[in-house]
């Protein structure tokens, strides 16, 4: 390999090395600061109360039990329909293009 090649190489690995570090830095700077800032108003009246403007209450509980039945109701109408895709895809389909086509797009999703 030729010397200007190397520097190259060497260079752009030490500009994404640098990038990944700053970003992981920046990230937990922003955890750190919102879990410092976020961590001593958290009580159990918080997490176990229903909000209340006549009571001037504050409460998180029923945001808490609706984003677990969304969760929940979603894994219970998506986990039967990927499985039998899967199933599907891996015993049954004859056009082999159109799986090619849908793993790369599950590779790209993911």
């Amino acid at each position: 390999m030729q010397l200007k090649r190397r520097i190259y190489i060497l260079t752009m690995k030490l500009a994404m090395y640098i990038a990944v570090i700053l970003m992981c830095s920046i990230f937990a700077a922003i955890i750190g600061y919102v879990l410092f800032r976020g961590l001593p108003n958290i009580s159990w009246e918080f997490l176990s109360a229903s909000p209340s403007y006549l009571r001037e209450e504050i409460g998180i509980l029923p945001y808490i039990v609706n984003t677990s039945y969304l969760v929940l109701g979603t894994l219970l109408l998506v986990i039967p329909i990927g499985v039998g895709a899967a199933i599907y895809l891996t015993e049954y389909a004859v056009n082999k293009k159109f799986v090619l086509l849908i793993e790369y797009a599950a590779e790209t999703l993911s």
